[in-house]
């Protein structure tokens, strides 16, 4: 059945995704359900639960209230609880119960922030659809709320534009970013965001805002020296007054640690944004729009770290998004000395006689000819498998490694393991390719050799085929533990564990991928 499951589990649903994208930035969420929601979340899906508090609450939506739809009730509820806790702002997100009875969230959304004074956004979440769907709506919408309230649309707001119209030119060597996509969902080890502002300090760029992990830790470890309070404090002005309207006067607002609302607010100051997953894709798409921020996409990953900080200065100077693991596919000459070899087989007559074409040794391009999109393959380096011994996992004798050319397939968000295969492809020289197995990942993959898969039952015959193309012993799959079960006989497997995947059960052996600990992991190849 087309996108089921009987061993596999599914990633973690879009109430979460939404839920962790706003954790830590000082709002409130509710979401309208009758419990489930909230503890699959908290139980499953949010490491932060039982370390750092937050502002997360479930309706308990009745089936009578449901039936009836008695939403003064919801209502009368959130706006108590604002008046407690005097949230920087309300998201409300929809569950399976409510979104079959068509429960109007917009409207509800507006009532609550005329009755409360605060701002108040409806992220159209279902439970039907995976994290990377709910987190993107949740950073979109909280954007669309809260950004650029002063602009007309394709302008820039008056506080981050000069009369020209032009953007304020950046006060340090390279740029300030904004870091997108980073929750703990896709990078959960510790040590990761500590590891991602030193990359980016050394790379000369100042960092903006973090959206949204570690928020005021990761800033505070950013150099601050450059923000400009002056234009910060003028989008405070404008909800100062709402955010105090709610509760008795003189009350203090209950403090809660990790929001850094003002650096979030200052993020139309960017001249660039890093796009770590495809949770932040929707709001990378929004800014680009309203502001004419550019994004790259890419994590650096051991193996990868020069070619996407170049792809940073080359977006940063030419205002034009770029796809860093992709493009990198496309300027080898750049990340190989080896020389460019593919394998005349049947599987890959296509790449072969494109390359016989071309007859050269420093790069062979591939032209994928079915593709509307004409984009240009990778060239393969000279295939050499580590010389160390290889982990039990892999399994990978030295004899096989001499005698094929071993095949990589990594299964999982387009972002990270393309950021991951790139890097392989350069250390290792074997050909690599990505299966995305999550949602919304159509805009960041190379059409020509990733895919798109929907359940279960499509990975399974994925990989079967693609066993029986290349051969038995000649591929080796690289995915979360959880994956093993399904993998057919004759290939290789190398475990890389997803949090948003298998949760909590291999939280021990996640590992920092922004840190030097995947060169280690990279000699299991």
């Amino acid at each position: 059945m087309r996108q089921g499951y009987r061993i596999l589990p599914v990633y973690a649903g879009d109430v979460s995704g939404a839920a962790s994208a706003l954790y830590e930035l000082g709002g409130m969420c509710v979401i309208h359900d009758p419990s489930g929601c909230n503890s699959t979340y908290n139980t499953h899906d949010e490491i932060r639960w039982f370390d750092q508090d937050s502002l997360i609450f479930i309706s308990a939506l009745q089936d009578l209230d449901a039936i009836m739809g008695n939403d003064e009730k919801l209502i009368d509820d959130v706006l108590e609880a604002a008046a407690a806790f005097r949230p920087k702002f309300i998201a409300l997100m929809n569950s399976p119960i409510p979104y079959i009875m068509g429960t109007d969230f917009p409207a509800i959304s507006r009532i609550i922030e005329e009755r409360s004074g605060i701002p108040t956004f409806y992220v159209p979440t279902n439970a039907m659809h995976d994290y990377v769907r709910g987190a993107g709506l949740a950073w979109k919408m909280l954007a669309e709320k809260m950004l650029f309230k002063e602009a007309l649309p394709g302008k820039l707001p008056e506080s981050i534009a000069t009369k020209s119209g032009k953007r304020k030119k950046a006060f340090t060597a390279k740029g300030r970013v904004n870091i997108l996509g980073l929750t703990p969902l896709d990078f959960t080890a510790e040590g990761s965001v500590q590891s991602l502002i030193s990359f980016l300090q050394e790379e000369g760029w100042h960092v903006q805002s973090d959206w949204a992990l570690e928020v005021a830790q990761g800033i505070a470890e950013a150099d601050q020296c450059f923000a400009e309070a002056d234009d910060i404090a003028k989008t405070e002005e404008a909800f100062a007054d709402s955010s105090n309207s709610v509760g008795k006067k003189g009350d203090e607002p209950k403090k809660r640690d990790g929001s850094a609302w003002e650096t979030l607010l200052s993020a139309p100051q960017a001249d660039l944004n890093l796009l770590l997953s495809s949770t932040g894709l929707p709001l990378a798409e929004f800014m680009q729009k309203k502001a004419g921020i550019p994004y790259v996409a890419g994590i650096p990953v051991y193996g990868f770290r020069e070619e996407l900080a170049q792809a940073m200065e080359r977006a940063c100077q030419s205002r034009q998004s770029i796809i860093a693991y992709i493009e990198a596919d496309l300027n080898t000459e750049e990340n190989t000395v080896a020389k460019a070899k593919v394998a005349a087989e049947e599987s890959t007559v296509r790449k072969a006689k494109a390359a016989a074409e071309k007859s050269t040794v420093a790069k062979t391009k591939v032209v994928a000819e079915e593709s509307t999109v004409a984009k240009v393959k990778a060239a393969v380096k000279e295939c050499a498998v580590a010389d160390g011994k290889s982990a039990e996992d892999v399994r990978i004798t030295q004899e096989e490694a001499s005698s094929a050319e071993m095949q990589l397939v990594l299964i999982g968000e387009p972002v990270i393991m393309g950021s991951l295969a790139a890097a392989l492809e350069k250390i290792t020289g074997c050909p690599a390719r990505v299966f995305v197995a999550t949602e919304d990942g159509e805009k960041l993959i190379d059409p020509a050799r990733d895919l798109i898969l929907w359940g279960e039952e499509e990975v399974e015959s994925a990989l079967q085929k693609y066993v029986e193309e290349v051969g038995e012993n000649k591929l080796l799959v690289i995915a979360d533990p959880m994956y093993r079960p399904i993998l057919p006989a004759g290939c290789h497997f190398l475990p890389l564990p997803h949090f948003a995947f298998s949760g909590r059960i291999y939280r021990r052996e996640m590992k920092n991928l922004f840190s030097d600990e995947m060169k280690e992991w990279m000699k299991l190849i």
